[in-house]
């Protein structure tokens, strides 16, 4: 699971995993949101069952869209069996 700090303003976002060559698998990528019930933190989340996957390496591509700007950013994930 990974989770990036977000404002109140921020939508949620989407995720894809990417192969090494950066084609979208049939993995899913469930994406959420939490609030830290102490701060009021709100934070989105992203699940992904790795099972799946054979041994190779990967990323999980994360697409937030505001307004008119994207962000994207790529985590790096080695599966080894």
């Amino acid at each position: 699971m990974g989770e990036i700090e977000a404002d109140a303003a921020t939508p949620v976002w989407t995720g894809a995993v990417l192969d090494r060559n950066g084609t979208r698998t049939a993995v899913p990528v469930v994406t959420g949101e939490r609030s830290d019930a102490a701060t009021g933190q709100r934070w989105l989340t992203a699940d992904v069952t790795l099972a799946p996957l054979a041994a190779s390496d990967y990323a999980i591509e994360l697409t937030i869209v505001k307004g008119t700007e994207t962000l994207t950013k790529l985590v790096a994930v080695r599966v080894t069996q």
